[in-house]
């Protein structure tokens, strides 16, 4: 270790001579600099939108660590120090020295970058710098893993190819094999592949900046840019050990002999895992076509079951515990119902909520699952009984299941409800959408929920601590991402960074409106919530319920004078009866395609 360190010193005194590294490092943060400054200047390019699209970045990244890796490993040659350096002691752990420099300098650019993108966001008075620890861990995930792995990959070259120009051939097709430019040269190649060696955005999945989602930092990133630093790491010795082979000690041969295969296995069980966590995220995410196409001809199947029963009993309280990971969610939730005198009970779930087990007092009941409806068999008669639910989930378009973003809607049954209802109907507009139907329960009741996996989770209950959650309401919502909860004349919003001023502004005009129209007892509700786009319902922007209105994510990009529209329509539409008793309520569970 000592060796290694006095390795290292050497390393960082011959770097300030080594002017050429250094005046990259400065001209790159220069360049970032000047990237974000033109972010301060554009009006309609918010903070996450710059962030996701700094795939050059990402570029540059790659060219700066290919050329700084070659330099590195060529330096002691090129001024003939060499041969000097070899009858000197600990000269085997010089590849290693350079490998842990290269990283303290990579580290230096990392923090020192993305401390110059928050300073500028504070300037710009964004509110994306609450999410400092989010936007460091963006940032790791795309640019330091990019620098020090191209690095490394870098030193292999230089070790193991000595001409400038075959070094330059490979610096130009690697830039574009791994960086986004993969996506429009290699497009003859599998779909898969060539997301798997892009370390930086995918451009065809990520595109415009997903207010709801917020960053891109699902699982399948971490496994990919760990796939392109073992890959890296394994070259990387590969190169070492075949231009040592000769001088090295014996034990210095059996770490290499050892830590290659672990280097290589490590590299394809990573990869592997990869493929399954990304084959989920093209099926489960809200945003891909995929999921519609896979299923389109189960809509009629899924969504048009006719009404079976409708039983009468109730449920008088719903406790749920909800657990997430990655695209799944799994909760145990314990149902008390009145009135029950049946010996079989049907309930309405949403279909891709899948019960594992229920019991009651202790005893296994059996049941049985068909689409949405749900039929419990019970041993005997009881007035009031208590049902414990087992209840997993994977993410789909309707109920959004991630790592960084959750929402479980209030409209749509992902907790069984009593009685069979029909959730939605493919609309006779088009079969690409969906038109809700009302799903509410028939009376309040008390709800008790509390959620672990994902942080800054949201509610229409009132809060009770920390992710946890309690009211008496007829639905029940939970909404969780990159959200920040701002309060404004008395209304409550749950928005992405940098748009609650913008809200509340549109928000204050409909009120002026309903004033001077003298149609004042149109109530806006006192909360407001952004949520997904559901891309096969794209005209259902606006969901309204007498507690919340839920704004999807892509409307609230939109003109100020769209949005008033589908706000004054959605009210008009699903007026609350308590406050205008001269129209006619027609509550829905969502709107009608426009």
């Amino acid at each position: 270790m000592i060796k290694l360190m006095s390795i290292v010193k050497i390393e960082f005194l011959l770097l300030k001579r080594n002017k050429f590294i250094y005046f990259l490092f400065v001209l790159f943060i220069l360049y970032t600099a000047l990237g974000y400054k033109f972010y301060l200047q554009t009006d309609y390019i918010e903070a996450g939108q710059m962030l996701q699209s700094s795939a050059y970045i990402t570029i540059a990244l790659i060219i700066v660590g290919l050329f700084s890796g070659i330099l590195l490993s060529q330096k002691e040659k090129k001024s003939n120090f060499n041969e000097i350096l070899i009858s000197m002691p600990g000269d085997n752990l010089r590849p290693f020295a350079k490998l842990f420099f290269w990283f303290v300098l990579s580290a230096i650019f990392y923090i020192v970058s993305t401390l110059i993108m928050l300073l500028y966001f504070s300037m710009a008075g964004s509110e994306f710098v609450l999410f400092t620890k989010e936007i460091f861990t963006y940032t790791f995930l795309y640019w330091f893993c990019a620098l020090f792995s191209s690095g490394i990959l870098g030193m292999f070259l230089g070790t193991c190819f000595k001409s400038i120009w075959l070094n330059i051939i490979f610096i130009c097709l690697i830039t574009i094999l791994f960086s986004p430019l993969n996506t429009y040269v290699f497009n003859f190649l599998p779909n898969q592949l060539i997301n798997f060696i892009n370390i930086g955005e995918n451009l065809e999945y990520a595109g415009a900046y997903k207010e709801f989602s917020g960053l891109n930092l699902d699982h399948y990133m971490f496994l990919k840019v760990g796939a392109y630093f073992l890959f890296s790491v394994s070259l990387f010795l590969i190169g070492s050990y075949t231009k040592k082979i000769k001088k090295l000690l014996k034990t210095d041969k059996i770490f290499y002999r050892v830590s290659i295969p672990i280097a290589l296995i490590l590299f394809f069980m990573i990869s592997y895992f990869y493929g399954i966590s990304f084959n989920n995220y093209l099926k489960m995410s809200p945003y891909s076509y995929n999921f519609f196409y896979a299923h389109k001809k189960n809509l009629p199947y899924l969504y048009t079951q006719e009404q079976k029963s409708n039983e009468n009993f109730i449920a008088k309280s719903y406790q749920i515990n909800i657990d997430i990971y990655n695209y799944s969610v799994y909760y145990k939730a314990n149902v008390a119902l009145k009135q029950v005198k049946s010996d079989m009970l049907t309930f309405t779930l949403y279909h891709k909520f899948k019960v594992t087990s229920i019991n009651s007092e202790g005893q296994t009941l059996k049941y049985n699952q068909e689409g949405d409806y749900l039929y419990v068999y019970m041993p005997n008669d009881s007035d009031n009984i208590t049902l414990n639910f087992e209840i997993e989930c994977f993410s789909d378009n309707a109920c959004i299941i991630k790592k960084s973003s959750l929402f479980l809607p209030p409209n749509i049954p992902w907790y069984p409800i009593p009685g069979a209802h029909t959730i939605a109907r493919v609309s006779n507009f088009s079969d690409y959408y969906l038109e809700y139907e009302n799903t509410d329960l028939k009376s309040p009741c008390d709800f008790e929920i509390e959620v672990s996996g994902v942080k800054n989770t949201f509610s229409n209950l009132d809060i009770t601590g920390e992710n946890k959650f309690k009211g008496n309401k007829t639905q029940a919502c939970i909404l969780g991402g990159m959200f920040i909860s701002r309060s404004e004349n008395d209304i409550s919003y749950v928005m992405p960074p940098d748009r609650t001023e913008y809200l509340s502004s549109i928000i204050n005009d409909i009120k002026a409106e309903f004033e001077s129209t003298h149609e004042s007892q149109m109530k806006i509700p006192d909360k407001i919530f952004v949520m997904p786009t559901n891309l096969f319902s794209c005209s259902q922007q606006i969901l309204f319920t007498d507690d919340v209105l839920y704004i999807a994510d892509s409307a609230i990009a939109y003109y100020s004078d769209y949005i008033k529209e589908a706000i004054t329509k959605s009210i008009y539409d699903n007026p609350n009866d308590e406050h205008n008793d001269t129209i006619n309520k027609k509550k829905t569970g969502g709107n009608k395609n426009e």
